[in-house]
């Protein structure tokens, strides 16, 4: 079976890499990058944290933004041929129009949706990795005070046990260790450099 999306040929059984490059072509991130290599560092950081993550998790870590960027729904992917879990994960990762980012943060992680919450804390991941941070001009605002936030919401609805207002992760203690000492210096430039910075709107 054929179908066209956006005038897009893509045909049942495309891999989820292949169909996420095909439709994001031409598209561009915050950084002025190209949009498929974010989705390349989601789908490294989800099986670096969680080697059993499942088919499903993978896809759509893959597909995680297409609805939001590309103007199509869950049905069109399970139409194309994605799963019905990769597609329900992708819509769950997906956040309402209009609504509040932390307010939605909130309730997916209250959800307990582990499949989901894997998923986007892999996007939080490079979100808040320190060369994207630097690449946007209000990326220090930007951690503070949304992915910061939004990594310790999401990991709580993990279950993930938090020390001193932060999250133990997967990682051996060592390198919990400096994850926690960089994060608490990122967070205090962050706000040492608020009344310093122009605003960007």
């Amino acid at each position: 079976m054929v179908v066209h999306i956006r005038g897009k040929r893509t045909t049942i059984g495309t891999d989820a890499a292949a169909l996420a490059k095909r439709l994001h072509v031409g598209q561009f991130d915050k950084a002025g990058e190209p949009c498929f290599g974010q989705l390349e560092r989601v789908v490294a950081n989800l099986l670096r944290r969680w080697p059993d993550a499942s088919r499903d998790e993978i896809a759509a870590a893959w597909l995680h933004d297409l609805i939001e960027d590309c103007a199509i729904t869950a049905q069109d992917l399970h139409e194309i041929g994605a799963s019905q879990e990769s597609c329900r994960i992708v819509a769950a990762v997906t956040r309402p129009a209009g609504s509040d980012y932390l307010a939605w943060i909130g309730a997916l992680a209250r959800s307990g949706d582990r499949s989901a919450l894997r998923g986007k804390l892999a996007d939080n991941e490079d979100n808040r990795a320190p060369e994207r941070v630097a690449a946007l001009a209000d990326g220090q605002h930007r951690l503070a005070t949304r992915y910061e936030p939004a990594r310790r919401l999401l990991e709580s609805g993990l279950g993930v046990p938090a020390v001193d207002g932060y999250s133990f992760t997967d990682r051996s203690r060592s390198a919990l260790l400096m994850t926690l000492t960089e994060d608490s210096a990122m967070a205090s430039a962050a706000t040492m450099g608020e009344s310093s910075r122009p605003k960007t709107g």
